[in-house]
């Protein structure tokens, strides 16, 4: 089983590159809709945005210590979500207490500050926890892919049971 942490149960299962790629327009009846790049644009424009920002962070880590220059583009992919990279890659973990970690991070962090008092519920709403199952079916090459970068790749990754 995989894991997933949201401070917010509304947020959507979107990748930090996806989220950047949508606007959220108000319909003539007053209704919220998102207006999606990737989805009016098509896979293949995606796919090609994919690529270039890609190359952009290879071509930017040549010659950082400790960037291996064999790696592959999913542990380029990795390596760069947690540099704050916008990737297609949507971070789970193996551990639910990591994920539950995710969850309540925003709001360990108000009660440290004293800013704010929360019960564990939290005064805004709850937290989401997601997980998936997996079997042997469930990645399909070029749509649907556990990326599982080598563990050079990223310290936080490993750290976090992340893939």
């Amino acid at each position: 089983i995989l894991y997933r942490g949201h401070a917010k149960p509304d947020w959507r299962l979107w990748s930090p590159l996806d989220r950047r790629l949508v606007n959220w327009v108000r319909r003539p009846d007053g209704e919220l809709e998102y207006w999606s790049a990737r989805k009016t644009c098509g896979l293949g424009w995606y796919d090609k945005l994919c690529s270039q920002v890609l190359d952009q962070f290879k071509q930017a880590c040549g010659g950082v210590p400790g960037v291996d220059p064999v790696t592959n583009d999913d542990e380029y992919w990795a390596l760069g979500r947690h540099f704050g990279l916008f990737t297609p890659l949507l971070d789970w973990t193996l551990s639910p207490y990591v994920a539950a970690f995710f969850a309540f991070v925003e709001r360990l962090q108000h009660m440290e500050h004293g800013s704010h008092a929360y019960t564990l519920k939290g005064n805004d709403g709850s937290v989401r926890v997601w997980a998936i199952a997996m079997w042997d079916q469930i990645e399909i090459p070029g749509e649907f892919e556990v990326v599982r970068a080598s563990p050079r790749a990223a310290a936080r990754q490993r750290a976090q049971s992340g893939l």
